[in-house]
């Protein structure tokens, strides 16, 4: 049962509660303040500790650095610091990314074939789960008491009670929403064999259409019995897609079951950026290039996966990043001045520092990339359309801010009576990935 209003907290004491998204390439979190009788305000944590002179980004890369001892030296933001990838370097640190990938081996067994986290010495994945959320937690304790009235007298009143929010795909079994617990407690959310209540698990399918209606204010008033909902999750890791059917309407409330049972797809986000890793080995590291060392495919795949990707809208046109010097030649493989020239090209830049070297790539190229990710998607929402009635598609995730993505699947699937929403504008999809969560099943 869904009720869009937003209600006044219920509870006889105030209370705090902490949202988390953790995803494969990116998190986000947020948090609200329960008094009594009062209706709860979400506020999205931007500002995190390592980029505080960047406050209006709410995406925190979901990355570690650890020494060569399985020390934690740097976590989210701090890991793009250039100061602190210049330590990572020259100290030889483990870059630690895509760790959520671990906690689906259970689910996926053919993840063999996915890209492979590299986990720091004598670390488990609930350790280093338990470590990014112990920093994303102290970025919220941070943004609250530089944000909130009387912060820290609340802070004191509230800290032993917070209640915190961690969302997750949909189809996760007990054994994934056990280690997320384990590196729950790790991280100080909860006490030891104590303190289960004040942690919850929600579905991002869930959270993602309880957001989303209470987001569209009125829009209640133009669905009807019998229409039904796909969420589509492009996230970082799988692409799963579940859908919901109307069965109930009155004037307070909307009541959805679910129709059929989710599927999944490995083609989410972080299979993006691999294929385009692959491209890279293949061209230059396998072809000889002086470019095709470990440091500078990594420097172009970070970029790619920060920059170009997230923001790619045409197909037919051009984009850039710089990586390295104007002055870098190497005939052999098309590079002229720091260009790599692809006749028929899509221009990609790649920034580091202020140095300079355009990398160009035939158009089709960039398409390639997310092939999988599109076919995927489209024969996921195939299977849950209705051809009778009017199917709602809600599409949440990384992907899904990406321009080209999201109106790629719309031009796929125009045969079929279907209206396609993505929770939020790029610039707010925290807002679509945590903020959601915060109002659902605590308040």
């Amino acid at each position: 049962m869904i009720n869009s209003s937003r209600q006044p907290y219920q509870g006889e004491q105030i209370s705090l509660v902490i949202s988390i998204y953790l995803g494969t390439t990116y998190s986000h979190v947020a948090w609200a303040l329960l008094e009594p009788n009062q209706v709860p305000q979400t506020h999205i944590v931007t500002g995190f500790i390592g980029l505080e002179d960047c406050p209006s980004s709410a995406a925190i890369p979901s990355v570690l650095f650890y020494d060569q001892e399985g020390r934690l030296r740097a976590a989210g933001t701090q890991t793009l610091d250039y100061e602190i990838i210049f330590q990572a370097h020259s100290e030889n640190w483990i870059r630690t990314e895509w760790f959520i990938l671990l906690l689906y081996r259970d689910s996926y067994p053919e993840l063999g074939n996915a890209p492979q986290p590299t986990l720091p010495r004598c670390k488990t994945v609930v350790d280093v789960v338990g470590d990014y959320l112990r920093y994303i937690a102290s970025s919220a304790q941070k943004h609250f008491l530089e944000r909130a009235s009387n912060s820290a007298d609340i802070w004191e009143l509230v800290k032993d009670r917070i209640q915190y929010v961690i969302s997750h795909p949909k189809g996760w079994r007990t054994t994934q929403l056990s280690q997320l617990h384990k590196a729950a407690t790790l991280a100080g959310f909860v006490a030891l064999n104590k303190g289960s209540r004040r942690l919850h698990f929600v579905s991002e399918g869930k959270a993602s259409l309880l957001w989303w209606f209470r987001d569209h204010a009125g829009i209640e008033d133009d669905i009807k019995v019998g229409n039904r909902f796909i969420i589509t999750d492009a996230g970082g890791g799988p692409i799963i897609i579940s859908s919901f059917d109307t069965t109930c309407l009155d004037s307070q409330h909307l009541r959805l079951t679910e129709a059929n049972p989710p599927c999944s797809f490995l083609a989410g986000s972080v299979f993006v950026t691999h294929a385009f890793k692959q491209f890279l080995e293949e061209k230059l590291a396998s072809g000889g290039s002086v470019y095709g060392d470990p440091e500078s495919i990594e420097i172009m795949i970070s970029n790619f996966d920060a920059q170009v990707k997230r923001t790619f809208r045409h197909s037919d046109r051009k984009s850039a990043v710089i990586f390295g010097s104007y002055r870098e030649n190497e005939p052999a493989f098309s590079i002229l001045a720091g260009r790599f020239i692809v006749e028929g090209y899509i221009c990609l830049i790649y920034l580091l520092f202020t140095i300079y070297m355009i990398s160009c790539l035939l158009r089709a190229d960039m398409v390639r990339f997310f092939e999988p990710s599109c076919e995927a998607a489209e024969r996921g929402i195939r299977q849950h359309v209705i051809r009778e009635g009017t199917s709602i598609v809600l599409v949440i995730g990384e992907l899904a801010a990406i321009p080209w993505f999201f109106s790629e699947i719309q031009r796929r699937l125009q045969d079929l009576p279907i209206q396609f929403f993505r929770s939020d504008t790029p610039a707010c999809v925290s807002r679509s990935t945590s903020g959601h969560t915060v109002l659902t099943d605590v308040t």
